[in-house]
């Protein structure tokens, strides 16, 4: 998230942070899917699944080598080994900067609520709607590809500045269809729909604010407050 304002010009950060956020939620959520499907075909047989673990962390490292270089940022602070003290700072910082202080209540708010969500989708599969892994499963791909869509579109919304006018809407939305799946879960598609809406309401949400964060955070202090949020 902090490389993304050194890597990209100043119109094109939200364009960036859509693309981020649609491949850091397809990984997370897809790989919960996946997940329910690996357990559901090799249950007898988990050492299979210990390789793919083995063999998603080499490419991972891989990925990681072809990442551009970047200049540094200028800071000459020294290393503190208590982080307990950098993160009362970041507070105070941020706490001091209103615009900052909400913008970074509101995407750790995002956070909470997604992870709540994923540990929901599992009680309400299970318990609700008696379905088996491979089905919740597939429940958590629409909801990744909603956020995914939701993200791109922010992206796009956007154009070539940060558009926080997006956010109020992302919010409405996802209060919106959350209630709506509260009240559908009788139906599968009808499940499957309002995740895919409440996704797409998450992404308009959170990528104009990691964009303004990393906008609005000083060079030399953006890795502080990114950490702290």
């Amino acid at each position: 998230y902090g490389l993304l304002p050194e890597l990209l010009p100043q119109k094109r950060l939200s364009w960036g942070n859509g693309v981020l956020e649609l491949t850091t939620f397809l990984a997370i959520i897809l790989g919960t899917s996946i997940g329910g499907m690996l357990i559901s075909a090799w249950r007898a047989h988990l050492g299979w699944i210990g390789l793919v673990f083995i063999l998603i962390a080499l490419l991972g490292t891989l990925a990681s080598l072809g990442i551009s270089r970047v200049h540094s940022s200028g800071t000459r602070e020294a290393f503190r080994f208590n982080p307990w003290s950098e993160i009362v700072g970041g507070v105070r910082r941020l706490y001091g900067e209103k615009p900052l202080w909400l913008t970074v209540v509101g995407i750790s708010y995002f956070w909470f609520l997604g992870a709540l969500l994923q540990m929901d989708l599992i009680l309400l599969g299970k318990e609700v709607m008696s379905l088996s892994e491979a089905w919740i499963g597939l429940l958590g791909t629409f909801l990744a590809v909603g956020i995914g869509t939701g993200s791109l579109a922010a992206g796009r919304l956007s154009g070539d500045k940060v558009e926080l006018g997006l956010v109020p809407l992302g919010s409405i939305g996802i209060g919106l269809f959350s209630i709506l799946l509260s009240l559908h879960a009788a139906s599968y598609s009808e499940t499957a729909a309002a995740l895919l809406l409440l996704g797409f309401s998450g992404g308009l949400f959170v990528v104009p604010l990691n964009a303004f964060l990393q906008q609005k955070s000083g060079e030399r202090e953006r890795g502080k407050l990114i950490a702290t949020n």
